[in-house]
């Protein structure tokens, strides 16, 4: 036998047995409970029902990830600084 070849088993992609019989019961729950879970979100106060939305959103919209930039220390390269460096490397 090759080493790293891959004989039998599922092929690459197919989940296991446990995990599709798994969604499909999510599924088939959250199906049936869809007309009951609107009813409560709809009996909600509006900022109640705002939070829930918002809670229900990050499963289909991801987060935007924050982004820091710092910028401190002396970051002022004009376009004479630059040029001058680099006639000097290209004079090495």
């Amino acid at each position: 036998m090759a080493k790293g070849k891959k004989t039998g088993g599922r092929k690459k992609g197919t989940q296991n047995k446990v995990t599709a019989l798994t969604k499909e019961i999510i599924a088939d729950l959250t199906s049936k409970l869809q007309p009951m879970i609107m009813e409560d979100i709809e009996a909600l106060d509006p900022k109640d029902r705002v939070a829930a939305y918002i809670k229900l959103a990050e499963f289909v919209v991801p987060k935007p990830q924050r982004l820091d930039i710092s910028l401190e220390g002396d970051n002022t390269i004009t376009i004479e600084d630059k040029l001058l460096k680099l006639s000097r490397e290209n004079d090495k």
